[in-house]
């Protein structure tokens, strides 16, 4: 089995997840709806998605006949304060804990993933998308968050030196250093 990179860019309503590997990828989306307001059915919705998630990951893995070897998250935005923040604190350690049965998760910040994507920290979301698209003509790159997944994906194999037929900015290789890489499945520390 050859090895894989799972990118997962997590959302309570639409998480985008790349798998890929030397000679596949797979681009999905996990989405799910508000289940109403009281805190057992918000619960319900959270551990849904990331149970969906999960099976994203561990689909790509057998679809392509891979090991996925390290899975790469978007870190929490610490700038971000809504009313949305503090469910997706609680999903994003409910996804961790679910992501770490699978493989070793690795944390990338926003500003780091646009860097790597861009060249640029500070890019918005349409230039995120117009990288990943051009990173991965062939992909089923159709949304922010699938476009997010990808460039998490790409950051992770870059870092194993998993060739993934795509290709971020060149000027965003420096990211890839600045991450603390945990040791993948199989690695050697």
């Amino acid at each position: 089995m050859s090895a894989a990179v799972a990118g997962v860019d997590p959302s309570i309503s639409s998480t985008g997840v790349v798998h890929l590997g030397e000679h596949t990828q797979r681009f999905d989306r996990v989405q799910s709806k508000p289940a109403g307001d009281a805190l057992s059915a918000r619960l319900e919705r959270l551990r849904r998605q990331a149970i969906g998630v999960v099976r994203s990951v561990e689909l790509g893995a057998a679809a392509s006949k891979s090991t996925v070897v390290l899975v790469v998250i978007e870190g929490p935005a610490y700038g971000s304060n809504n009313q949305m923040t503090h469910m997706l604190a609680g999903f994003w350690w409910l996804l961790v804990h679910g992501l770490e049965q699978i493989a070793p998760v690795a944390v990338v910040q926003p500003g780091m993933l646009k860097k790597f994507a861009t060249g640029n920290g500070r890019a918005g979301k349409d230039e995120m998308l117009a990288a990943a698209i051009r990173a991965f003509p062939a992909g089923e790159i159709r949304n922010n968050d699938v476009a997010d997944a990808a460039a998490l994906a790409a950051i992770g194999a870059a870092h194993l030196g998993i060739e993934f037929g795509g290709g971020f900015a060149s000027s965003g290789r420096d990211s890839v250093r600045a991450v603390h890489w945990p040791i993948a499945k199989g690695e050697r520390s």
